[in-house]
């Protein structure tokens, strides 16, 4: 994934031991003892979780193509 991520984003990535919304992820973790990794999307002004929140959307459409180059990373 970081891997992936570094050819789309070559100013650099942000990795963060936990963020919020991951909360579950911890008892999937507890039950599966596998390792589990999430991503998004923001930049510095996005205002996470205030009533202003927002992404651009060229940054929107970059993480689309993430996504179709993590899944095809599988194949």
């Amino acid at each position: 994934m970081i891997a992936v991520a570094q050819s789309l984003y070559p100013k650099g990535l942000s990795l963060l031991p936990t963020s919020s919304g991951t909360g579950p992820m911890h008892t999937v973790f507890e039950a599966l003892r596998v390792l589990i990794m999430a991503f998004g999307l923001g930049h510095a002004n996005s205002r996470d979780r205030a009533g202003d929140e927002n992404i651009a959307i060229a940054d929107y459409c970059r993480h689309i193509v993430l996504i179709e180059e993590l899944l095809k990373s599988y194949e």
